[in-house]
């Protein structure tokens, strides 16, 4: 392959835990509408609320007027179609998606028209629904058992019950030691129940 490499871009100043997860077009007379003639949509949501407490979707057109692309670096200008509260912004859970939780993860998009003219926004993922959900380790002792990180104790709430709360005082015991190599699984959010989902938007 010879990839002819024209530089690197931003979707405006978004968080970059928010871009260019997912990428599908929009269809031309809905982008004149409502995104100002741009026709793709791109977005991503990382797990913790780090990109938004549910997925995000930006409109944006990579070339300028006369089809060229950007220079390298430019910062193209972007319409927000969607965008949660993020972690950064808020540690509650708050201005999110219904039934958010940090271990979700909404990993592709697309836009739908059917032959009758009826359009969605979908997102597939998996869906965190657990009764609580903690930033850590998978426990040993079984899917019920949170094995929260105890290095970031105190930074952030890293062990919650499924309407947000915080998990009882006994959960943030922890369960291994990275350093000594007893953790079974890589550090990261974790629930005590994950559903594959597909999540549909009225555009």
């Amino acid at each position: 392959a010879t990839p002819d490499f024209q530089g690197s871009w931003f979707i405006g100043d978004q968080d970059l835990y928010s871009t260019t997860g997912y990428l599908f077009d929009i269809p031309a007379e809905w982008a004149d509408a409502y995104a100002n003639g741009r026709y793709l949509a791109t977005g991503r949501m990382r797990d913790g609320g780090q990109g938004g407490m549910g997925p995000t979707l930006f409109a944006y057109t990579p070339w300028n007027p006369d089809g060229s692309p950007p220079a390298d670096g430019t910062h193209i200008a972007e319409t927000t179609l969607l965008r949660y509260a993020n972690a950064y912004e808020t540690p509650n859970i708050e201005r999110s998606m219904n039934g958010y939780q940090h271990a979700d993860e909404w990993e592709g998009g697309a836009w739908l028209t059917t032959p009758s003219g009826k359009e969605a926004v979908l997102f597939t993922g998996t869906k965190s629904n657990g009764t609580k959900y903690w930033y850590g380790w998978i426990n040993p002792d079984g899917p019920e058992a949170a094995c929260v990180d105890l290095s970031h104790v105190g930074e952030f709430l890293t062990c919650r019950m499924a309407d947000g709360s915080s998990c009882p005082p006994e959960d943030f015991t922890g369960c291994c030691d990275e350093g000594a190599g007893t953790c079974i699984t890589y550090r990261g959010w974790w629930s005590t129940r994950w559903d594959a989902q597909i999540i549909f938007y009225d555009p």
